[in-house]
């Protein structure tokens, strides 16, 4: 198992979606701003560094749409995507498959699929609207 954490804000808005038999997720993204050292310049630039995330299951459906912009801290696992593309040719991308999301700007902490509770610590947060 892996662990992944992330404090950054949404960088377009994020979408619930359904399949055709009523599994619900949602895709978004979050920005962070990293440092990349310059050698042009011999300076230490913010680069904006975009990681995609999930949320699946039951909890997709409550947390709702959230805004670009919206601060989050998100938990979860780095998971791994493959397919072939049109052209036969393997494609893959990372994801960070969302355990816990806490919404900052609003202070409110949302649950999602993980039942196990969190071993790290995590923003301060008000009491979860579930």
């Amino acid at each position: 198992m892996n662990k992944v954490e992330l404090t950054g804000r949404i960088a377009q808005d994020a979408k619930v979606e359904s399949t055709a038999n009523g599994y619900t997720y949602i895709n978004f993204s979050v920005a962070q701003d990293g440092i990349k050292y310059n050698p042009q310049t011999n300076a230490n630039e913010v680069k904006p560094q975009y990681f995609d995330c999930q949320i699946k299951g039951k909890y997709a459906g409550q947390v709702g749409d959230l805004p670009k912009g919206t601060e989050v801290y998100v938990v979860g696992e780095l998971s791994q995507d493959q397919w072939k593309d049109q052209q036969g040719n393997n494609r893959s991308k990372l994801r960070v498959t969302c355990n816990k999301i806490d919404v900052l700007v609003q202070g409110q902490s949302y649950p999602t699929q993980s039942a196990a509770p969190i071993d790290s610590p995590a923003p301060e947060q008000l009491d979860s609207p579930f």
